[in-house]
């Protein structure tokens, strides 16, 4: 629950300079969210989260 509060404040920071269009600010803000959610994903795989890449096919 922590990691998911943390998270949408992110997401809600990275919007802000979006909007003032700063988007350095908002590119180095999304880099470091993307990085933290890196580094909490293999806890969430551990939990019965099933993995995303490799289930999803484009058809034929």
């Amino acid at each position: 629950m922590f990691r998911l509060k943390q998270s949408l404040r992110e997401h809600l920071n990275i919007l802000d300079p979006l909007e003032n269009r700063q988007y350095e600010v908002a590119a180095d803000l999304l880099r470091i969210h993307l990085r933290l959610s890196r580094s909490q994903r293999s806890q969430a795989a551990s939990r019965g989260a099933p993995a995303l890449f490799g289930m999803i096919s484009r058809p034929d």
